[in-house]
């Protein structure tokens, strides 16, 4: 083989496995993209949760802590589309079996009707990942998702508690109960206070 041809085949060949090395020492993102919880309670007994989560961590720290951040997004961003949606599954069904509300009497308040994002977007999010891995590193932190659930105490809640899955690390919850009103068209609203 030529030299030429041979220092042609060596650069495409470290242009290839240089992203990959990167890849597999890549970690979690943290600090910057802590999980949150924004809970409101709406009619003195209906709740909306709503889970500000980095997806691509939230599903290696549901699906494969031990395998390692960039083995695992290496796997999932090519794994085929029916056996992902498999795995995102299981990951949805962790997460909502894990995240659990009480009622200021202790009993449990089940939440019901979660969205969570769709199966190609949430594998779209993890080829993204690694784009921003096989880039630059320390800068990625991307995949920011919603993940809405509600529940109905039979009951006006005054106050609960939550709790989370392990696998999902600490989470910062806010939690409020919006001030209403109604505004007549083409009139001021009376004052809003925060």
């Amino acid at each position: 083989m030529p030299l030429k041809t041979m220092l042609t085949t060596l650069r495409r060949l470290a242009l290839t496995v240089a992203p990959l090395a990167l890849i597999a020492t890549a970690t979690p993102a943290h600090e910057l993209s802590d999980n949150r919880a924004t809970i409101v309670l709406r009619d003195e007994s209906h709740l909306t949760v709503t889970l500000h989560v980095t997806y691509p961590d939230l599903l290696f720290r549901m699906l494969a802590p031990a395998k390692g951040f960039g083995p695992f997004l290496l796997e999932y961003s090519t794994m085929e589309p029916a056996r992902f949606l498999q795995e995102l599954l299981r990951a949805q069904a962790l997460v909502e079996r894990g995240t659990r509300l009480y009622g200021e009497d202790g009993r449990p308040l089940t939440l019901t009707h979660w969205a969570w994002p769709d199966p190609a977007a949430a594998q779209a999010l993890i080829r993204e990942r690694v784009m921003q891995e096989s880039v630059d590193p320390a800068g990625a932190h991307g995949g920011l998702v919603e993940v809405r659930a509600e529940a109905m105490a039979s009951h006006t809640l005054r106050s609960l508690s939550i709790q989370f899955p392990a696998g999902m690390q600490r989470v910062l919850v806010v939690a409020y109960r919006p001030t209403q009103t109604w505004v007549a068209p083409g009139e001021r609203s009376p004052s809003l206070s925060f």
